[in-house]
This record gives structure tokens, C-alpha cells and sequence, in this order.
């Protein structure tokens, strides 16, 4: 069962992701606001919902759920903020990221591990609504003394990735 500690900074996670957006939000000159993105990456992100805070800046809250059986749940919560270069039908960025991954069964207690990382890409509009992008990563990951998500309990990782998403913006 999850500790009322993790659900104290998942509250807190969503309130800032809320404020963050309120307060950087500048004119922006595309005809879209905010976006959902699908991610193909192994263990990270699943969903990212992007919004756009000035014309080359997104800052995306970013989601991952797993549900075994009622008996554990892996839950991811994150940031990816994205500042683009420009923004023609081709745009590279430079992105950021923190999250939070919070694993619960019901034989053991809640283990929070910690990630960090870079990242520089491309994301190719099609137009305004719809884009593929690639992103190659450098990550930076803390875990807890009882985890085993990254054969590493209570030590630290550094692993490059590489992701693939395609986007939606309304």
C-alpha cells in the first residue's frame, strides 16, 4: 500500500507541474496549446502531455502506471521540460527531466527511486497537430536501499537511451 508520504509528493509533483505552467505561460504564436504524446522507450515514460509555454518551450508532466494482478503497482511521475532551437517542420531541442518511480506490493513497502537526465533530439511536424520525434538521452538514476528496478539498491546509475514519440497537439 502506498505511504501517505508518496502521495504527499505526487500532490505535490501535480500542484507544481499546475503552477509552473500558469506562471511561464507567454503569447504563443502556434495555433496549438498542448499536446499528448505516446513514447516507445523501455522503462520509462509511457504518456506525456505536453504544453506549449512560449514558442519554443514545452514543458510536458509525463505519466507511467503497470498494475500486476492487484498484488503491485509500478507508478512513474515526471517532468520533461523541451526547448527547441526553432520551430520549422524540422525542430531539434535540448530537454531535461526528473521523475519519481514508486513501486507498492502488497508483501513489501513503498520504494521511491529517483531519475535525472538530458536529452537532445528532433521532433518533424507533419503540420501543427502531429509530429514524430527521436531523442538520444543521458540518465542519471538514485535508487532506494530495498529496490531492485536497476540491479543497484541504494546505488546510483548512468545509462544512455533513446526514445521515439509521436505526438498529437489540439
Amino acid at each position: 500500500m502506498y505511504s501517505r508520504i508518496s502521495y504527499f509528493y505526487c500532490l505535490i509533483l501535480i500542484l507544481c507541474i499546475f503552477f509552473i505552467s500558469n506562471l511561464l505561460a507567454q503569447r504563443n504564436t502556434r495555433p496549438t496549446k498542448f499536446g499528448l504524446s505516446a513514447v516507445i522507450q523501455d522503462s520509462q515514460f509511457d504518456i506525456l502531455v505536453p504544453f506549449w509555454i512560449s514558442p519554443k518551450t514545452t514543458i510536458a508532466p509525463g505519466i507511467r502506471f503497470l498494475s500486476i494482478s492487484n498484488s503491485s503497482k509500478d507508478i512513474g511521475i515526471g517532468l520533461v521540460p523541451r526547448f527547441y532551437f526553432n520551430t520549422n517542420k524540422l525542430s531539434p531541442f535540448l530537454s531535461f527531466k526528473g521523475a519519481i518511480l514508486i513501486y507498492s506490493s502488497e508483501e513489501s513497502e513503498t520504494v521511491n527511486d529517483y531519475l535525472l537526465g538530458a536529452g537532445l533530439g528532433g521532433e518533424y511536424f507533419f503540420d501543427p497537430h502531429f509530429s514524430v520525434g527521436i531523442e538520444a538521452q543521458l540518465n542519471f538514476t538514485i535508487s532506494a536501499e530495498t529496490s531492485t528496478r536497476f540491479n543497484n539498491p541504494g546505488g546510483t546509475n548512468i545509462n544512455t537511451a533513446s526514445v521515439i514519440f509521436a505526438s498529437i497537439y489540439f
